[in-house]
């Protein structure tokens, strides 16, 4: 399980909804497997034998009743095409056009679908019968549909997507086709095959129900590179062609917004001098965010980092190629993900590829933007180290602060903070980009954003606050912000919005639900702080008060 996926957390009960336009039960089995192996409870339904439209478009539909889980659809072009691969020739029956319209119709209903569903849907693109690759020039004319159909399908918000090629790149297989099977019963695929999606979309809910890795903390020698700098210099080691994979692999890790650094034991220099000589790595020191190259232990260092960035160890993993530096981090650092790199290098591209922690839900304008961010952050601390007091800091600091409701554009954002947050978030409920999209729509609660910016930089959208309104009491059900959002007074700022909107509204009173838990703390002190009081002593249902009049100029002033 360490290398598949190994995100510890609880994900509730789910419904894995399945349509098809061809016999999808033979799914069931596997995944089942895969639901056991990571320990989901989950039922799995299917809509009837090619009820695709009807599963997206009926408000009574398997698809518009699930309200956690996923809706999958499976899509094989050629049930679309209206003729068989024999009879195309000389029929009058112009595939192309049926399949263009098919796909139209299919984005339109699909937009509808993402409009309302609670839940992210996935769209599987499968195999064709290959032997539909004889007639080139007819394959050339279906090809731009279908690339149509991919950008139309990426184009969709709370819409993945997975094709032919991720199939084939994942889990290949090569006799994929059963013709006899297709003819008696559309099934159109061998067994393994089945396996081969079922995995794939198990990987896809796995990575949406799961919160993404933020840190991978690397090893150096034998993991960057083949060999030991400190012993045969910045041109001895080589970056053999696992070397090159896995820095390539983590550029991209990077790009995704994951904060990359790292921790070897080694002189500095050695390092640095081979970053600086082997000038064609793909991975270069711009793209660490920090490091820790000493003598100490690495789960030392590895706790210090914690420190550093402000994140949890649940949210790191750390790759080695040493079994002895893997232990020591399991051991003394239980929460992190540990990884150790197979000693038989050439493997070493396919456990990456095979390593489900690394998967992403998703990437927003700010976590492609995160390693900036954080590098901001540490000239802020310093700024911070040399003022005399809090007002001082923030007044160098020059913030700025803007509190608005939200947009829909927000809401990718919004729900990746709902997902990463777990410092300064009251309940640490979660929501997906599907039932944010909902809850907006149904203006069953309102939705504030928070964004900040100081002399250093733009730190982006970084809080969220959600509530409603119930006769003369406010009530806010989720109050969050990015833990690079601390420590600068915009959480006062934030109540004091609150209050300022309760008082207009003609509210009494401000209630912020509080749901404890073991690293939300920051949120307890701060409505304490502030003098909230709370008249429940259950963890789970707790809700301080202010009393609006009272509070609305005193709030900033703590």
């Amino acid at each position: 399980m360490n290398s598949l996926a190994a995100k510890d957390t609880v994900i509730p009960e789910q419904t894995i909804a399945i349509a098809a336009t061809f016999t999808a039960e033979l799914l069931e089995e596997p995944v089942r497997f895969w639901l056991d192996e990571l320990g989901i409870s989950a039922e799995i339904k299917f809509a009837p034998f090619s009820q695709v439209f009807q599963e997206l478009l009926d408000p009574a539909s398997l698809f518009n009743r699930n309200t956690g889980g996923m809706n999958v659809v499976l899509i094989r072009p050629e049930d679309w095409y209206n003729v068989q691969p024999e009879s195309m020739p000389g029929t009058g029956v112009d595939p192309v056009a049926s399949l263009q319209d098919n796909v139209t119709e299919f984005i339109s209903a699909l937009h509808v679908a993402s409009e309302y569903s609670s839940v992210p849907l996935l769209v599987c693109l499968c195999h064709d019968n290959p032997q539909r690759r004889a007639n080139i020039e007819l394959n050339k004319r279906l090809a731009g549909i279908i690339g149509g159909l991919m950008l139309g399908i990426q184009a969709l918000p709370g819409v993945n997507i997975v094709t032919t090629s991720d199939l084939e790149s994942l889990y290949p297989v090569p006799a994929y086709y059963d013709a006899e099977q297709d003819k008696l019963a559309s099934i159109p695929y061998t067994n393994l095959y089945y396996v081969s999606l079922a995995t794939v979309i198990m990987r896809r809910l796995y990575s949406l129900a799961t919160p993404d890795t933020k840190v991978i903390v690397l090893d150096c020698d034998n993991t960057l590179w083949r060999g030991v700098c400190g012993e045969e210099g910045p041109h001895g080691v080589d970056v053999d062609f696992a070397a090159r994979i896995l820095q390539e692999f983590m550029v991209a890790q990077y790009d995704n917004g994951v904060l990359l650094c790292l921790c070897s034991k080694n002189n500095e220099q050695d390092v640095k001098d081979v970053f600086d000589l082997q000038t064609d790595m793909p991975l270069g020191l711009k793209h660490f965010v920090s490091t820790r190259i000493n003598w100490q232990s690495k789960s030392g260092n590895l706790l210090s980092l914690s420190e550093e960035l402000g994140l949890g160890l649940d949210s790191f993993a750390f790759i080695d190629d040493d079994p002895v530096e893997c232990d020591e981090v399991r051991t003394r650092c239980p929460s992190v993900t540990t990884l150790q790199l197979p000693r038989q290098r050439p493997r070493i591209p396919e456990f990456l590829k095979h390593t489900w922690v690394f998967d992403h839900s998703g990437t927003t304008r700010e976590a492609g933007n995160r390693s900036t961010l954080y590098r901001h952050n540490a000239m802020r601390k310093s700024v911070e180290a040399d003022s005399a007091s809090l007002e001082d800091f923030l007044a160098r600091l020059e913030l700025s602060v803007g509190i608005v409701e939200m947009k829909a554009e927000n809401i990718p954002r919004v729900a990746e903070l709902f997902n990463r947050t777990n410092q300064f978030n009251a309940t640490t409920v979660r929501y997906s980009e599907n039932e944010i999209r909902s809850l907006f729509r149904s203006k069953e609660k309102t939705f504030l954003v928070t964004t900040a910016k100081d002399r250093f930089g733009d730190y982006g959208l970084v809080g969220v606050t959600a509530y409603s309104i119930h006769r003369d009491r406010m009530h806010v059900d989720s109050l969050l912000l990015s833990c690079r959002a601390l420590g600068r007074r915009i959480e006062h700022t934030l109540v004091s919005r609150l209050l300022e909107i309760a008082d207009a509204s003609g509210c009494s009173t401000l209630g912020i639900h509080y749901r404890e838990t073991e690293r939300n703390h920051l949120v307890r002190d701060f409505l304490e702080g502030i003098g909230a009081e709370c008249p429940s002593n259950v963890p789970e249902n707790q809700e301080y008060s202010l009393p609006v009049r009272a509070c609305t100029e005193n709030v900033t002033e703590q």
